[in-house]
């Protein structure tokens, strides 16, 4: 395995450097959109397997929506649920050899810069423009750099944490292949069993919580 922290250039194209995570997010919006199209053909009124699962899924998310922001919040079901299984796919890349491609900080950069406009987008839309930024203010104005900073650390605090956690896991994966090789198989299994599935479940865990939990506090201060 390898411990650069670097996306691969794979070639360029119309100037543009395309990396292996590019291609292999690109590949998870088509497995991810073809299994979509195929979960919701056909929808019965006696679900069958198919979409028992797909029902199970919905209203998890539906219930983790409703329990941290409120039947208020509704409306943002299908992008936590889009979040969320976009980054379980794309952190679970290891356990078929690829290389996560949350360990490119541009991804989780990207993700957590989404989330930051989402948050502020939904309190102007809720409050309005003025009582946004009268929000900084609060509760006394002498606070407004310290209000401003925290904001601003949001999108890092997210970036950092799903990035640093993922770097961390496949560095720990290289470092057990090659100081034990392909000969000891149980702790590798052990070592992806934790980095891959376990711990990349549960950074896809927190950085929808902490996205949901954002999205109701900065629009209701």
């Amino acid at each position: 395995m390898d411990i650069s922290i670097k996306a691969k250039p794979i070639f360029n194209a119309f100037g543009i450097q395309v990396t292996d995570s590019m291609i292999i997010q690109l590949v998870v919006l088509i497995v991810v959109a073809i299994l979509c199209y195929a979960l919701t053909r056909n929808l019965k009124k006696i679900p069958d397997k198919k979409q028992n699962v797909l029902e199970a899924f919905v209203q998890t998310v539906n219930n983790a929506v409703g329990e941290n922001m409120g039947k208020e919040y509704k409306w943002f079901a299908p992008y936590v649920a889009a979040l969320a299984l976009y980054l379980l796919i794309m952190n679970l890349m290891g356990l078929i050899g690829f290389e996560p491609p949350t360990k490119d900080i541009n991804v989780p950069l990207t993700l957590a810069a989404l989330t930051f406009f989402i948050v502020q987008g939904n309190a102007i839309k809720r409050n309005g423009l003025k009582e946004y930024f009268l929000g900084y203010t609060k509760p006394f104005i002498p606070l407004l750099p310290i209000n401003i900073i925290e904001r601003l650390t949001l999108p890092l605090s997210l970036t950092l944490r799903l990035f640093g956690n993922m770097v961390a896991g496949s560095v720990i994966m290289a470092l057990i292949y090659g100081s034990l090789g392909h000969a000891a198989l149980v702790i590798p299994i052990i070592g992806h069993a934790y980095f891959d599935l376990f711990d990349g479940a549960v950074q896809m865990i927190v950085f929808v919580m902490l996205t949901m939990v954002q999205i109701k506090l900065v629009a209701e201060e």
